[in-house]
C-alpha cells in the first residue's frame, strides 16, 4: 500500500536528514485514544513505533500524554517499556527522544527520533527536533477530516459502498501498526467508542489523515 501516508513518509525523512546518517524517525499518531504509526523514515525505526503502537506503551505515548519530549539518552540502561527498548536496541538504535505536538483536542503526533551513537541531548538539538514536530502537526492539521455520521454513510453509499471503506481502513490500519485484521478492527471500535461516531466515519477519518486524499463534505480543524 505504497500511496498511504506518502507526504508522512516524506517528512519523516526529512527530519532524519536533518539530525545525519545515524539518524531514524518516526511518526506516530493519536486520535481520541486510536493510536497509528503512520509515517517512517526507514523500516527499522517503523518496526520500533509499530511496537509502540500495538502495545500502546512507549515513549511517544508519554510524550503525548504529557506533552513533554521523552529523552532516552542510553537505550541500554532504559527499565520501561522493555518490548520497545528490545526492538529498538535489536535495530542497532543506541539512543532516541520523542517529542510531542498538539493537533487539535484529542489530537496529537509524536516525532520519534532514533540514533545508532549515544547523543547529548541539548537545548538547540530539541529546539530543532520540536520544530520538525510542530511542521508534522501542521501537515496532519491540513489534511485531517471529521466527518458526521450521517455525511459519511451518504458518501459511502455514493462512492465505494460501506462494508469497502470498511475495510480499506482496516488494511491501512493492519500496514501502519504491523497487526492483524482483528487488532486494526479494535482500533477503529475504539475511535467509535471514544468519538461517538460510526464505525464508517471512523474508517473515514482513518483514510483521510493517512492518504491525504480530500473527501466532499467536511469540517477543517482550525489551525491552532
Amino acid at each position: 500500500m505504497p500511496e498511504i501516508s506518502s507526504y508522512l513518509d516524506e517528512l519523516a525523512r526529512e527530519v532524519a536528514q536533518s539530525f545525519g546518517e545515524s539518524a531514524g524517525s518516526s511518526i506516530t499518531f493519536q486520535h481520541h485514544g486510536a493510536v497509528l504509526r503512520v509515517a517512517s523514515s526507514d523500516e527499522a525505526s517503523a518496526r520500533c513505533d509499530q511496537v509502540e503502537s500495538r502495545l500502546h506503551s512507549g515513549p511517544c505515548l508519554q510524550a503525548m500524554e504529557t506533552q513533554e519530549a521523552v529523552v532516552v539518552p542510553r537505550l541500554a540502561d532504559l527499565t520501561e517499556w522493555p518490548e520497545w527498548r528490545e526492538q529498538a536496541v535489536h535495530e542497532g538504535y543506541v539512543s532516541a527522544v520523542a517529542v510531542p505536538a498538539p493537533v487539535a483536542p484529542d489530537v496529537a503526533v509524536a516525532l520519534n527520533v532514533y540514533f545508532m551513537r549515544a547523543e547529548g541531548w541539548d537545548d538547540g538539538m530539541l529546539a530543532v527536533a520540536q520544530q520538525h514536530a510542530r511542521a508534522i502537526a501542521r501537515a496532519v492539521q491540513g489534511r485531517l477530516v471529521l466527518l458526521t455520521a450521517a455525511h459519511a454513510a451518504n458518501e459511502v453509499r455514493a462512492a465505494v459502498g460501506r462494508r469497502v471503506t470498511v475495510e480499506h481502513a482496516v488494511g491501512a490500519i493492519m500496514h501502519c501498526n504491523a497487526c492483524t485484521p482483528d487488532e486494526a478492527l479494535e482500533v477503529l471500535r475504539r475511535t467509535c467508542a471514544d468519538v461517538d461516531v460510526s464505525l464508517e466515519t471512523a474508517a473515514r477519518i482513518v483514510v483521510g489523515v493517512l492518504s491525504g486524499a480530500p473527501t466532499g463534505s467536511r469540517t477543517r480543524l482550525d489551525e491552532r
